[in-house]
């Protein structure tokens, strides 16, 4: 049981601003406290301006929101309803304007509407296909409401409508399963020695330091319902551990299932051209030096493992170092691409090794990093200041979706 309520929670209780728990809990209070009872009396009639309390249990007030809905509008033209229910419509259209007009506005249409089915064609003269149409779908005794008739016009004109786009999507997927005729692609000449691919992609796998054109013995992997290319076919390929990536002769990018669509052209320019391109956020985070960092003649008393110049998709990332022989502490400084401290570590213990910021770090943004330890009540900075910084990117948020 809550202690006794205060005034101003007491004004919050009578304006019903609290939650339902909380009111309840306040309610069983007053039930059992003369006390608050005496102070909710007081605080109700000051936020009423001591107007003295009246309550209207008149049958009007009770019913006032019970408006018409369509099937009662139905039951009452067709005097198919309980004497109940008759009494409490009464009652309500008593105070109701808008009920009472639209009781009017039916009786007024049903009366038009069984006057028309009503007429009948002269003999020997053709019943038009409207009139049928009409009748059928309002018959009074058969009780088949206008409501129903339209629900089924609806249904059949939203069955209309996915007919037509489905046949547009067929239309589209029999365009984008379209093969480019060999005339529209130059070959280039298979290469015959190997290439090597750049140290930074070589985990791709064990055998992915090779770029091939000759002949497999293995049947390539049919792609989005190519069917198998053979030997001759293929132009270019590349062994990416058990499997080939192999672009024929007709430009079809093959051994590749989840890539989408706009990424297949780059993968078959990179087979051809047996060049990567590095791409543009890499070189904004390579840690270029600068004027004010002097020329790079001193390597860093201890490295940063990562992030390590590159794009991380985590904004709270951890940072990780190299262990050092004779440290007491250490300290992570993150700043912007302007210098200025967006997070600090405050001094870690020595055998930490890893740290991440409590706050996430903004999205598409770029990053510097570095960590200060006390080795020997001596301060080493890494990276060193003549070092180029260690620069790192929170994935951008649309890239991350």
């Amino acid at each position: 049981m809550i202690e006794h309520i205060r005034s101003q929670k007491m004004r919050a209780f009578c304006a019903r601003a609290l939650e339902n728990a909380e009111m309840a809990e306040m309610a069983e209070h007053l039930a059992a406290c003369p006390l608050c009872r005496r102070l909710f009396l007081e605080v109700f009639q000051e936020m009423n301006d001591h107007q003295p309390v009246s309550l209207n249990l008149s049958p009007e007030l009770l019913f006032r929101h019970e408006h018409l809905d369509f099937d009662q509008l139905v039951s009452l033209a067709d005097d198919n309803i309980d004497d109940e229910d008759r009494e409490i419509i009464n009652i309500h259209l008593c105070v109701c304007g808008r009920c009472r007009e639209d009781v009017r506005s039916f009786l007024e249409f049903r009366r038009q509407i069984e006057s028309a089915i009503n007429i009948s064609p002269a003999p020997g003269q053709p019943v038009k296909w409207t009139e049928k149409l009409s009748g059928w779908l309002y018959r009074p005794k058969a009780q088949l409401r206008p409501l129903y008739a339209g629900t089924i016009i609806v249904a059949l004109g939203l069955a209309l409508l996915a007919f037509f786009l489905l046949r547009d999507d067929g239309k589209k997927d029999q365009r984008a399963l379209t093969i480019p005729s060999p005339e529209t692609i130059t070959p280039s000449p298979q290469p015959s020695v190997t290439a090597s691919i750049p140290a930074h992609i070589s985990k791709l796998g064990e055998e992915s330091d090779q770029i091939s054109g000759g002949k497999h013995s293995e049947q390539p992997t049919p792609i989005r319902g190519i069917g198998p290319a053979t030997d001759k076919d293929i132009i270019a390929s590349l062994r990416d551990g058990d499997r080939k990536i192999a672009i024929s002769r007709t430009g079809a990018v093959r051994g590749i299932e989840a890539v989408p669509d706009n990424l297949l052209q780059p993968i078959r320019d990179a087979l051809l051209s047996q060049k990567i391109r590095k791409p543009d956020s890499l070189n904004e985070i390579a840690g270029e030096q600068g004027a004010a960092r002097g020329n790079n003649d001193r390597k860093s008393p201890f490295r940063l493992l990562r992030p390590g110049r590159n794009v991380v998709a985590e904004d709270q990332p951890v940072f990780e170092w190299q262990a050092v022989e004779g440290a007491s502490n250490f300290e992570v400084q993150i700043a912007d691409s302007r210098g200025r401290e967006v997070a600090n570590s405050g001094r870690l213990s020595a055998s930490a090794g890893q740290w991440s910021p409590a706050t996430s770090l903004r999205r598409g943004v770029i990053y510097s990093w570095a960590v200060t330890a006390i080795v020997n009540g001596q301060t080493v900075t890494s990276p060193a200041p003549t070092a180029p910084e260690m620069k790192f990117k929170i994935l951008e948020s649309s890239k991350m979706r």
